[in-house]
């Protein structure tokens, strides 16, 4: 008889937390390493079209930083799949405004 609760929700329910937490970051830590990949292939395609280049260089550093921002958030999620502290997850930000904003929403949550 079901309760109406799809199986796999009963089952992570009855495991701790970290069972759950570590494989769905390890997890989700992949699939942004593949978004940013993507995003390197297309800026790769973009900086070689020179009109390109040259009519929308002042945006061409986005790139770069949504890049950055993408593996820093990979590299968090698996610092907490590795089992970190929070805090220690935290400090291995390298983008310092970045890591400003996740303490900020941390700290206030």
């Amino acid at each position: 008889m079901s309760d109406g609760t799809p199986l796999s929700t009963r089952n992570a329910r009855a495991l701790p937390i970290e069972a759950v937490i570590q494989p769905a970051c390890a997890a989700v830590a992949c699939e942004l390493r593949a978004i940013r990949a993507e995003i390197e292939k297309l800026a790769m395609i973009m900086v070689s079209d020179r009109r390109l280049v040259r009519d929308h260089a002042h945006h061409m550093q986005s790139f770069d930083l949504i890049i950055q921002h993408a593996e820093e958030c990979a590299s968090l999620l698996e610092r907490i799949a590795q089992g970190y502290r929070m805090s220690e997850a935290l400090g291995g930000v390298r983008l310092a405004a970045m890591q400003r904003r996740l303490h900020s929403h941390i700290e206030g949550a």
